[in-house]
C-alpha cells in the first residue's frame, strides 16, 4: 500500500521500507534485525534540519487582509471568532472527554485522526470546495 511519486512510480511507505531493509536475511538471528532497526532509527534522527531552521517564528501580518483564522473556522465548521486553542473546552470537546472517561476502550475521538475537527479539515476539500479554496489561498 505504498504511495506514488510524481511519474507514477510506486514508493514504499517509510515504515514498510524500514521493515524491508531490516528483515533478517537467511539464518540471521532476530537480534541482527533489531540492531538494524536501531541503526536506521538513529540515522533518521540525525537528519534533523540545521539549528537555524528549528526556531519558532511568530510574524505579524494584516489579519483583515489575510483572515486566516476566519477561513480556518469555516473549514473546521466552527463559528467565526472561535478561540481555536480552546476547542477542547467547547461543548463538543467536553462531550468527547466525558465519553472517553466513561468508555476509554471504545472512544477513538481523542486521537489526532479521530477528533471531529481533524475529520472536518480532511474532508473539507470534497464537502466544501469553496471554503477549502479560500483557506488554501490564504495559507
Amino acid at each position: 500500500a505504498g504511495s506514488r511519486e510524481a511519474g507514477g512510480k510506486p514508493q514504499a511507505e517509510p515504515r514498510e521500507e524500514l521493515d524491508r531493509i531490516c528483515q533478517p536475511q537467511g539464518g540471521e538471528p532476530l537480534e541482527v534485525a533489531g540492531k538494524c532497526r536501531e541503526v536506521a532509527a538513529e540515522e533518521a534522527e540525525s537528519r534533523e534540519p540545521p539549528e537555524e531552521f528549528q526556531g519558532e517564528a511568530i510574524l505579524a501580518y494584516d489579519s483583515q487582509r489575510y483572515s486566516f483564522l476566519e477561513a480556518l473556522c469555516q473549514v473546521l465548521g466552527e463559528p467565526p471568532g472561535t478561540d481555536l486553542s480552546q476547542l477542547h473546552k467547547s461543548k463538543l470537546g467536553l462531550d468527547i472527554v466525558a465519553c472517553f472517561k466513561r468508555r476509554p476502550e471504545q472512544v477513538s475521538a481523542l486521537g489526532p485522526r479521530g477528533n471531529p475537527w481533524n475529520r472536518r479539515y480532511i474532508s473539507c476539500a470534497q464537502k466544501q470546495p469553496e471554503d477549502w479554496a479560500r483557506f488554501v489561498g490564504l495559507y
